[in-house]
């Protein structure tokens, strides 16, 4: 889902699947990056290890759900 705001002549795009993703990543490095494998190599393509996925879905919800709760409103201005 994209939100889009027009602030004064700036327009901003917020991806909020986007968002939380980043922010779920890096909570995840930030916390478990040293205290447990974070990644697994299958064939050439780097991912979770299935710890680091079950963390990873868990701070994804945890942030889309923050975001998705905040109401931005627009005023037209003339």
């Amino acid at each position: 889902m994209t939100n889009v705001l027009n602030l004064d002549e700036y327009v901003y795009n917020i991806n909020s699947l986007e968002l939380a993703s980043d922010l779920a990543h890096e909570r995840l490095m930030l916390e478990y990056g040293d205290k447990m494998p974070i990644y697994n190599e299958q064939a050439g393509d780097l991912r979770y290890t299935n710890d680091a996925q079950d963390i990873f879905d868990h701070y994804y919800d945890y942030y889309l759900t923050i975001i998705e709760s905040c109401k931005v409103q627009l005023e037209i201005k003339n």
